[in-house]
C-alpha cells in the first residue's frame, strides 16, 4: 500500500463554478485511491487525480495495516 494525495473538484453551491478538493488516501496504486477516496466524497464529485506520497520533510512514509 502506498499513500496518496488524491485532488478532484466538486459543484459550488450556486453549481455555477467548481471547487478544488483533495484528501489523503492509501492504495495499491492510484487507481485505488481515487477509488477510496470516491467512496467518501460527493456523487457529482469528477476530475480525480493522485500523487503519491513517498516522504515528508525527510522522512519516508511507510503504510502499514492496522488491521488485525
Amino acid at each position: 500500500m502506498k499513500l496518496y494525495e488524491v485532488t478532484f473538484k466538486t459543484w459550488n453551491g450556486s453549481f455555477s463554478d467548481l471547487n478544488s478538493n483533495r484528501m489523503l488516501a492509501v492504495g495499491e496504486g492510484p487507481e485505488d485511491a481515487i477509488r477510496r477516496a470516491k467512496e467518501r466524497t460527493d456523487r457529482d464529485a469528477r476530475d480525480f487525480w493522485a500523487t503519491e506520497i513517498s516522504d515528508v520533510m525527510g522522512y519516508k512514509i511507510h503504510v502499514k495495516s492496522t488491521t488485525r
